[in-house]
């Protein structure tokens, strides 16, 4: 009994920011409060070294300026499980829901190795839920809090992704426990795990490579030899009439501007996931970090920092092999996708029971940052009621049938945007290919389910017994009169 008192639960809807804690939890939040207050912004929180007096500290580094690589890490990595992954985060609900999900999907498939969490911006309450929250997550899983880097003092403005090269940077740079792992893959927060991600790069046909001669490289990621997953960014960045002015800082024969738009197509147009050696890392981080506002600057949106990744790159000659099969995003996209390696799967995309997570058989990650509509039901991440979901009384999402999209189809029916509706037009349904249908039924069945188990194993790890409850509820943006009309069924 004093056990199970101990495993109390964290307030219900914790992630979503509140601030009433239970009586019972009070002197152990006091004393990790005056403890973390006391310890320097930036710490790598690990749950070992609460726990089990956590591992060895870091000795004899190689240099100053990246005390959290470790020295002596082997150029080549020592076997499938040697990589470690990072995902960087501001400390806001929305992103808190992502970071269950990301944690437990990896805890799912079983992917290799340690996962930390680069938290940006943290107030002082946020930080210590955030770590009280880690407490009963495994020991592999940690959180790095850093600075807000959002701010840019140049515009006055904020963009939210200078978090990732300066959190990654700032990492890197003062990991309470250093890296030692030979990979470092970096992923976003939006992203769950399908099957294992490895440094492995060895086959091919699950690689699905951008550049054909990319397959004649070693067989793992390694030291001058990084992986990245293709986004089409193209080679615009090569015809930009600012190219100097941005690479201004980087000497007058900055061998960024003298990629040509073929080879910047080829070799740069990678994002997450990167996957790189830690001492490329530490190459490249210092020169994303300082070309990410000047892209921005000139060429504002969300793929900026992503150009700033290409630019810096290209600097120093780290021509990445672009490859296809990684993720899956955009069921739409015609071919730069690991969708061919989830095709195969056929009109059984809902059925837990024909996706293996384990025998890596389907791309690593699905990159949920799109729409997903399927008949009556869908997925989007922005929506409002993520931001509570973790609780010890929330009701979970309601999943297609195993067998929603068997059968032979020539096309999918899928429901219209609300928004349609909302401007008077008539919102029938819409027919979209066979093969995007299947791909938006992947996506959209492989979310849903994953923040079904994320809940579940929320409920065991934070609540206590007999405080559980909940029902199932459908996630649509669709009428209760249009759910029941025969034509959206």
């Amino acid at each position: 009994m004093m056990r199970q008192r101990r495993r109390s639960k964290l307030e219900e809807g914790h992630l979503a920011g509140a601030s009433v804690w239970p009586v019972r939890r009070y002197v152990l939040l006091t004393a990790v409060a005056v403890i973390s207050l006391a310890l320097p912004a930036a710490l790598t929180f690990r749950p070992s070294a609460t726990r089990r007096g956590g591992g060895k500290r870091r000795a004899n580094v190689d240099h100053d300026a990246w005390l959290g690589i470790a020295p002596g890490i082997a150029a080549k990595p020592a076997s499938a499980d040697d990589i470690h992954v990072v995902f960087s985060t501001d400390c806001s609900p929305y992103q808190n829901y992502q970071a269950t999900m990301l944690f437990h999907s990896a805890e799912m498939v079983g992917q290799k190795g340690r996962v930390t969490r680069v938290a940006s911006g943290c107030t002082r309450d946020e930080r210590l839920e955030l770590e009280v929250f880690m407490m009963r997550q495994p020991e592999r899983f940690h959180v790095h809090f850093t600075p807000d880097y959002s701010f840019d003092p140049e515009t006055g403005e904020r963009f939210m992704f200078y978090n990732k090269p300066n959190g990654m940077a700032h990492y890197l740079k003062s990991a309470d426990y250093p890296v030692h792992e030979a990979v470092v893959a970096l992923v976003d927060p939006d992203m769950i795990f399908m099957s294992p991600l490895t440094p492995f790069v060895g086959d091919a046909d699950k690689m699905l490579w951008h550049d054909g001669d990319a397959g004649e490289g070693p067989d793992w990621v390694e030291e001058g030899s990084p992986v990245g997953q293709y986004y089409g960014l193209g080679g615009v960045w090569t015809t930009w009439d600012d190219l100097r002015e941005i690479t201004e800082n980087l000497g007058e024969d900055s061998p960024a501007r003298a990629v040509s738009t073929e080879e910047a197509i080829s070799g740069y147009p990678v994002g997450p996931p990167y996957m790189m050696h830690p001492r490329d890392w530490a190459r490249v981080l210092d020169l994303w970090v300082a070309l990410s506002p000047k892209v921005h600057k000139g060429h504002p949106g969300i793929l900026a920092e992503m150009y700033g990744f290409c630019i810096a790159a290209a600097h120093i000659g780290l021509r990445h092999r672009v490859a296809y099969g990684l993720m899956v995003s955009d069921a739409g996209m015609p071919g730069k996708e690991g969708w061919p390696l989830v095709d195969q799967m056929g009109t059984s995309v809902c059925d837990p029971e024909s996706v293996d997570h384990r025998r890596g058989s389907l791309p690593p990650i699905v990159h949920y940052c799109q729409m997903y509509r399927v008949g009556t039901f869908m997925w989007g991440k922005r929506h409002r009621t993520h931001q509570t979901f973790f609780g010890c009384h929330s009701d979970s999402l309601e999943l297609p049938p195993p067998d929603y999209l068997a059968g032979p189809m020539a096309e999918v029916r899928v429901h219209p945007r609300r928004g349609r509706a909302q401007l008077g037009e008539q919102a029938e349904p819409e027919r979209v290919p066979a093969v995007t249908g299947m791909r938006q039924g992947y996506a959209m069945c492989a979310v849903l389910r994953a923040m079904n188990e994320a809940l579940v194993k929320y409920k065991y790890r934070y609540c206590e017994r007999g405080d559980v409850s909940g029902g199932v509820r459908r996630f649509t943006d669709l009428s209760r009169e249009q759910l029941d009309a025969d034509e959206y069924s």
